[in-house]
């Protein structure tokens, strides 16, 4: 059947006076946090495109951020080595992580929200008690910086650096469950679990992304995805749904891919510089993203879901 291609209409957020090095919805979707060069970390109300709060403390700029599942707390990753856990309301840091010997660049808070796992520069990674503040394990995870990291649902950490390696752990023995050669072995830029954790999603520095199935320890390439450029930077990419696959570019486009036919079936115009960072809400069909061009935007589909 044909349809018409859907249309989404950028709303900017400005604010940051540096690259916006990420962005991500809060669980219920009604609000994004973004992080920056900058140093600071900007919430905004989803709805109004209004800034709710600005937070500053951190002495370098910062690489990642995550919501915790209860919508309160953010955590960022900075290349100041520390992770600093905010009170979003407040403004105010509850917790800091040292312990990274250089810049923090990934991280994520597990389903449970009592862990933190982060990557770094280091070449490892490590496992936070949030609660506590204190770091429950340390893994030398890669023969390179760790540059994505994320939970699944079963306490699971995927892991990809530029050492090429994609690895699986056990978080709370730090036994690697699997490790997945990239055919080139160029710098893995983001992995992402699927909403089914049997499938993995990767990103490498020749500006292809990877769907791959788990086999037992083992797993393969079932599609491959092209189109948008990514040769510098570690830009992100996301499953949108179940069906579609978002991602930035260093072409200042966001693309949206069909996950089955891998074509591209819609191109987002409206940066002016690479999209370092996407992220979308499937139930509100809303993206975000962050670039380059030191603005967010927040693109809203003429199609309701």
């Amino acid at each position: 059947k044909s349809q018409a291609m859907e249309t989404y209409q950028p709303t900017v957020l400005k604010g940051h006076i540096r690259p916006v090095t990420g962005s991500l919805f809060s669980d219920d979707s009604t609000m994004i946090a973004t992080c920056s060069a900058d140093r600071t970390i900007r919430i905004w109300d989803t709805e109004t495109a209004e800034t709710l709060n600005v937070l500053e403390g951190h002495t370098s700029g910062i690489n990642d951020i995550c919501w915790n599942r209860e919508n309160n707390l953010v955590a960022s990753a900075s290349d100041d080595t520390n992770i600093c856990v905010w009170d979003i309301r407040s403004g105010n840091v509850e917790v800091t992580l040292q312990g990274h010997t250089s810049y923090v660049f990934c991280l994520d808070i597990s389903h449970s929200g009592t862990n933190l796992a982060s990557g770094s520069f280091d070449e490892s990674i490590s496992i936070w008690d949030i609660r506590h503040a204190n770091n429950v394990l340390s893994i030398g995870a890669h023969a390179d910086p760790v540059s994505s990291i994320q939970y699944n649902k079963a306490n699971q950490l995927i892991s990809g650096s530029y050492d090429g390696l994609i690895r699986i752990w056990r978080s709370d023995t730090s036994e690697c469950i699997t490790t997945i050669e990239n055919d080139d072995n160029l710098p893995i830029s983001c992995v992402r679990f699927a909403p089914n954790p049997i499938y993995l999603l990767s990103a490498a520095l020749n500006g292809k992304l990877r769907l791959w199935k788990l086999e037992g320890t083992r797993a393969k390439t079932i599609k491959t995805y092209e189109g948008h450029v990514n040769k510098k930077f570690c830009i992100t990419s996301k499953f949108f749904g179940n069906e579609k696959i978002i991602g930035g570019s260093e072409d200042s486009i966001l693309r949206i891919w069909d996950l089955r036919s891998t074509e591209v079936i819609n191109e987002l115009s409206g940066h002016t510089d690479t999209i370092l960072s996407v992220d979308s809400s499937f139930e509100r069909n809303i993206i975000v993203s962050g670039s380059m061009d030191n603005n967010a935007c927040i693109w809203s589909s003429n199609v309701e879901k």
